[in-house]
């Protein structure tokens, strides 16, 4: 796994400076990319149907027309209109083959983003226990999804993009996708497996106690579980370890404090509970390779989003 190339919104916005003509119905950047209209020339010249590559955003998927045939987590699909497609982040994608007519929307963004949008209570089918899916929509139910992200194109393209409207709009989006999806449940699709449930369970209680709780033995406990068996199931569940989900809802988390907030680095330390701030720095640079104060300085701080957003490409 580690030779597969993975392809970041970073190198999509780069990628994506040599085709203006080609982009001009979508915006990239770092953090965020709202794609109005696919072309198939558009994957091609991405060279996403010559190997596999590890998509490190979330990415959702609306047909229009046309179909594809691609392959996600080394599984083949056939895919076509109407059909909504979500890849979690770090999936494996490689388009097999497409359709020369091909149209569709999409949408991709960041952890911080999502949690932004989503805060300590995520949609159920966004949660984490489905690290892909699809379903077929309704008419209406792609028209709204559609009008919806037409907005959320039409904020980010103005002069003056509202952050916060923007937000709230990927919200709307996911919030809407989930109702389709519990919509289905109640006319026969199944509903969550044992399993499933207490990772969805775990998923919320992340969203509540950390930063502050960081160990396994206290999720299992709150899920009345031995911490082996809860190590097992959400791996077996999601394909990641519970400290890997720790880890990233925590990093997640410190990201956000220092994008949004003047805090020091210590007072974010101790609103953390970090044993000291010398710890909390590695345990961020351990994840992160970079410093606190490092991040906080870079080029992915909401001035740079804001800054971003204004930039057309």
């Amino acid at each position: 796994m580690s030779d597969i190339k993975s392809f970041s919104l970073a190198q999509m916005a780069e990628f994506a400076k040599g085709f203006d003509d080609v982009w001009m119905k979508n915006y990239i950047s770092h953090n965020l990319a709202v794609a109005r209209f696919l072309k198939p020339t558009l994957l091609k010249e991405a060279q996403l149907d010559r190997e596999p590559m590890i998509f490190n955003e979330m990415r959702i998927l609306i047909i229009r027309k046309g179909w594809t045939n691609p392959s996600i987590n080394l599984i083949e699909h056939h895919f076509k209109a109407n059909d909504l497609v979500f890849m979690g982040s770090n999936g494996l994608f490689q388009l097999n083959s497409v359709s020369d007519k091909v149209q569709g929307f999409a949408l991709s963004f960041t952890s911080e983003l999502f949690y932004m949008a989503t805060g300590n209570h995520p949609p159920t089918i966004f949660d984490g226990h489905l690290r892909e899916f699809h379903m077929s929509l309704k008419s209406d139910q792609l028209n709204y999804l559609d009008n919806i992200h037409d907005l959320l194109y039409q904020n980010v393209k103005s002069p003056n993009p509202n952050v916060q409207v923007c937000i709230s709009l990927i919200s709307a989006f996911l919030w809407f996708i989930d109702s389709i999806y519990e919509e289905n449940e109640k006319t026969g699709e199944p509903a969550l497996s044992r399993e499933h449930q207490v990772f969805s369970d775990f998923i919320q209680l992340l969203g509540k106690y950390t930063p502050q709780k960081r160990n396994i033995e206290f999720y299992a406990s709150k899920l009345f579980i031995t911490p082996r068996y809860f190590g097992t199931l959400v791996k077996k569940v999601s394909g990641k370890t519970a400290k890997e989900w720790i880890d990233e809802t925590v990093l997640t988390k410190i990201k956000i404090e220092l994008r949004h907030s003047d805090k020091q680095v210590s007072r974010i330390s101790e609103e953390m509970e970090f044993p000291n701030t010398s710890f909390f720095c590695k345990y961020f640079k351990k994840l992160t390779s970079i410093t606190p104060n490092e991040y906080r300085n870079g080029k992915t701080n909401m001035s740079a989003i804001k800054k971003s957003m204004k930039t057309l490409i």
